[in-house]
């Protein structure tokens, strides 16, 4: 048991002493004032250093691709040749893709009967065409209306006697009113030997003379009427002729359809118009049929696959006659223009940057160029940097693709080495001494022999 309790004892003791260390090495390290480190003055001649970097890099074409289809299909024909040049949007392949054909015929049958469909409704209410379909439900109601307004003018005309005797025998009225003016006639009869020699005195809607018949109808007035007398009539009396005839049984029934049609032809007219919210509507329809066009179309333009830029196509991949998607490529296509390229890590190309000079062997050559750019690339399947470079020197080399060389990089970003023994740390942050005068310094980083690296700004 005492054993125990001094073990215990013993490594409580350990802990404290190596947490009391620690503590003592944090605070010297972040709060070493400046006279701690003046006998360590940094000397720029003793301590700067050059780094060079080096690795390799590769010719080849600034555009080299793989060319796939952007839908899927029958390969129906391969319009070019391996090692052909061609322009950009030259038809290189077509594929055969039956739905996406039939689609745009669809789409045009869709949008060619929404056009014809607003044509007619709107040469519909074009009273200036005798042939829209609004001018025709005005004629047929003109027509309606006139042939039952002539009904309701002609329906049992008769003449009657002022005395309203129905025993008389009434002359017999033919014919047809024409006229718009509705009242009456008065017949007014002189009296004579013989049936034949009597006249007739016509007044009340028309005013005329003409001689009585007994055998034909005798026209009287100018609106289509006609009147034959019966033998043996009665010479003494007037006879009265209304038009319409209101004393017919049948006048009421004949007005009404007449007075009916007349206020139906408005209500036609409302009904036989196309309102322009639906001209509005169809508009739209043929907006929407259009772009469905615009979006087959462009489906179907995606059967023909075209060169995407001026190039070689210098590997075929597939022969006519294949069903091919998205994911197989057709043609392998490299443009004529070439650039000396390398793919680094983030880590390999951390210090370089564009515009910085470098140095370019080739085949025993030292060439002078410079970066032109550092962009992200997937080159094989990585997520490497693609560091491109460009000849400062006039160069008589022929730039074949392919062709390695070997690229140095000097005095990247002008750094400098500084042993970790003349950097002090302060509560401004790190520090060096320079002739007894303290300088605050920005570290990058720590290397692996124990250098501090600075920015060359930061030195005194």
């Amino acid at each position: 048991m005492k054993l125990q309790k001094r073990t215990y004892l013993l490594l409580s003791l350990v802990t404290v002493v190596l947490l009391l260390s620690i503590f003592s090495f944090k605070e010297k390290k972040e709060k070493q004032k400046p006279e701690e480190v003046a006998q360590r003055t940094f000397s720029l001649s003793e301590n700067s250093r050059n780094k060079e970097n080096e690795f390799s890099a590769k010719i080849e074409s600034v555009d080299d691709i793989t060319i796939y289809p952007e839908t899927s299909g029958l390969l129906k024909q391969v319009l070019v040749k391996e090692g052909q040049e061609v322009k950009k949007g030259k038809v290189l392949a077509r594929l055969e893709n039956v739905n996406q054909r039939l689609a745009v015929k669809n789409a045009q049958i869709r949008l060619d009967s929404a056009r014809i469909q607003l044509k007619k409704m709107q040469n519909n209410n074009k009273l200036s065409d005798k042939n829209s379909t609004l001018s025709r439900i005005i004629d047929t109601q003109k027509s309606n209306i006139k042939s039952l307004k002539n009904a309701y003018i002609n329906t049992d005309l008769k003449a009657y006697t002022d005395d309203y005797n129905d025993d008389d025998v009434a002359p017999t009225i033919s014919g047809n009113y024409h006229c718009e003016a509705e009242g009456e006639y008065i017949i007014d009869i002189y009296k004579s030997n013989t049936d034949s020699g009597a006249s007739m005195r016509i007044s009340g809607l028309e005013t005329s003379r003409d001689s009585v018949s007994t055998e034909y109808p005798v026209p009287f007035g100018s609106c289509g009427l006609e009147i034959v007398f019966p033998k043996g009539f009665d010479r003494n009396k007037d006879w009265t002729i209304p038009v319409p005839n209101t004393r017919s049984s049948q006048y009421v029934s004949a007005k009404n359809n007449y007075n009916s049609a007349q206020a139906g032809k408005s209500l036609a007219v409302k009904q036989g118009t196309i309102a322009p919210e639906d001209i509005s509507h169809q508009k739209k329809l043929i907006s929407q049929s259009l772009l469905s066009l615009e979006v087959s179309q462009i489906a179907l333009s995606k059967t023909y696959i075209k060169a995407p830029f001026n190039g070689l196509i210098y590997k075929k991949n597939i022969d006519a006659g294949r069903l091919v998607s998205p994911s197989v490529g057709i043609f392998d296509m490299s443009s004529p223009e070439l650039e000396l390229v390398s793919y680094l890590s983030i880590s390999q190309s951390r210090d370089l940057v564009v515009g910085q000079e470098v140095d370019i062997h080739i085949e025993d050559v030292i060439y002078k160029g410079e970066i032109s750019s550092i962009i992200k690339s997937s080159h094989d399947g990585s997520q490497n940097l693609k560091v491109s470079f460009t000849f400062t020197d006039e160069i008589e080399l022929e730039l074949i693709p392919g062709t390695v060389a070997k690229i140095v990089a000097k005095n990247i970003q002008n750094q400098l080495y500084i042993e970790s023994d003349f950097v002090g740390f302060g509560y401004d942050g790190p520090f060096i001494n320079c002739s007894n005068k303290s300088i605050l310094i920005d570290i990058q980083d720590e290397d692996k022999d124990g250098y501090w690296k600075i920015k060359s700004n930061a030195i005194c």
